[in-house]
């Protein structure tokens, strides 16, 4: 007699049922994140397809012995491709939760805001070109406002960092501003872990985007305010970028902590 296979004798919890229907939003954003990539693609070939047929028309131009110029009957052209994808593709990260954004001039409530965000897209594999459109959905009341009038400046869209770059100007008051940014030049480790004071050099940079903005400057000030002790061993490493930067001081820190525990 066969045996019937195990069953589980009681219902998912509340806990692993929202998880697994997390796990199936992430999938289905990363499979749309995809399938946004591939139309785009189809688009910007069509849009290739229809300059060089009108480039073609424009040189195939016949004149005749009576001197007017009769121009060849155009090729029909194909109509433009829709991409219903964007809106299934909002429509999938709304499932997620994701917090607004409503233009409080709160430096806390707009880093934890952009964090949250940073945190969903990693998770759900959003790439760049994207997080742009998926976080000014989210935004609201004045912040709102300010994005429908900004991006219509915006020839060719802005990048993820380009926008923060832009949120932090607009709302946050210049004085506050001003104050950061000197929290910034004077920032040490001090009794701070290497990754909270990682943490707390990448926020403050904002602030300061002119001294942060060639990778090797980034660099020597994240290693300028580092602990002795872990800034000498981390440049035997020899790493030239931030993040190698910021790897080789994390491993430091480790040895550190062991020998200090006697291990």
């Amino acid at each position: 007699m066969a045996r019937r296979p195990a069953t589980r004798s009681t219902p998912l919890s509340e806990g692993e049922s929202s998880g697994a229907q997390n796990d199936a939003v992430i999938e289905s954003l990363r499979q749309s994140s995809e399938a946004m990539g591939r139309q785009l693609e189809e688009v910007q070939a069509q849009i290739q397809s229809l300059v060089a047929v009108v480039a073609g028309q424009a040189q195939g131009v016949q004149v005749p012995a009576g001197g007017l110029a009769v121009p060849p009957s155009p090729a029909p052209l194909r109509p433009p491709v829709v991409v219903p994808a964007e809106m299934a593709f909002i429509s999938q990260f709304q499932r997620l939760s994701p917090p607004t954004y409503d233009g409080k001039a709160d430096f806390m409530v707009i880093d934890d805001w952009l964090i949250s965000m940073e945190e969903m897209f990693s998770y759900s594999g959003i790439a760049d070109d994207q997080r742009v459109m998926l976080a000014t959905y989210q935004l609201k009341g004045l912040a709102k406002s300010w994005w429908l009038r900004e991006k219509e400046s915006l020839v060719a869209g802005c990048s993820w960092e380009v926008f923060k770059e832009m949120l932090l100007r607009k709302f946050l008051p210049s004085v506050e501003r001003d104050r950061l940014m000197n929290d910034f030049l004077y920032l040490k480790q001090r009794q701070l872990m290497v990754g909270e004071y990682e943490i707390e050099f990448s926020k403050l940079s904002h602030f300061a985007p002119g001294l942060v903005s060639v990778e090797a400057d980034r660099v020597k000030r994240f290693l300028g305010g580092l602990r002795s002790e872990v800034q000498q061993l981390d440049s035997a490493y020899g790493t030239v970028t931030y993040a190698g930067v910021v790897e080789a001081a994390l491993k430091v820190e480790a040895i550190e902590t062991a020998k200090s525990r006697g291990q």
